[in-house]
């Protein structure tokens, strides 16, 4: 039976964590519909932004404050990693707009850009697999950080977390796999 939190034992979890971390001052936390979190650096400083559906469930709750909390603590917002990952994204899908757009011209000539129509699919093709080595690594750093804070991904979670996927949405989690299963995830744990 899942024990419900308050709202201000879960921000009480962010500041603990956020100080056991060493983090200089803990993320600003904002509630709102729903029963996800996510994290998003500000110009004034990291905003946590829970879903308060997490608040049904402790295990929830302490798992998705300490996997966010993770994102940060191991600089998966810094600057420079976001912009590594927008560039590895952006620069191979423009290579691959490029390469077919000129092959096209080259054996058909104007005919031939119609070749670059393709171009999507091919961009989602190279994509699953650096989006499997460059982001899917980042969550499951998310996820041990979150076990070492005595909030891990228990497998009850990760089945109910499995359940709650909107079954017309699989495409996208096909297309751009950013999260690992989350039965792999859980097997880690």
């Amino acid at each position: 039976m899942a024990r419900p939190v308050t709202q201000g034992q879960a921000e009480d979890l962010v500041r603990r964590i956020a100080a056991r971390a060493g983090l200089a001052e803990p993320p600003h936390v904002e509630w709102v519909a729903g029963h996800s979190g996510r994290v998003r650096p500000t110009k004034t400083g990291i905003r946590l932004v829970l879903g308060r559906e997490i608040l049904a469930d402790e295990e929830d709750a302490r798992f998705t404050i300490a996997h966010e909390l993770g994102h940060v603590v191991r600089g998966h917002l810094d600057r420079c990693t976001v912009r590594r990952t927008w560039a590895w994204l952006a620069g191979t899908a423009g290579a691959v707009l490029l390469s077919m757009t000129i092959a096209g011209l080259t054996m058909w000539g104007v005919d031939g850009v119609a070749l670059a129509g393709v171009a999507p699919l091919a961009i989602v093709l190279i994509h699953r697999p650096l989006i499997r080595h460059i982001v899917q690594p980042q969550e499951l750093e998310a996820d041990d950080f979150a076990a070492q804070q005595q909030c891990p991904l228990s497998a009850r979670l990760a089945e109910r977390y499995h359940e709650g996927i909107p079954k017309e949405a699989w495409w996208l989690g096909w297309a751009y796999p950013t999260h690992p299963s989350w039965s792999t995830r859980a097997a880690r744990q």
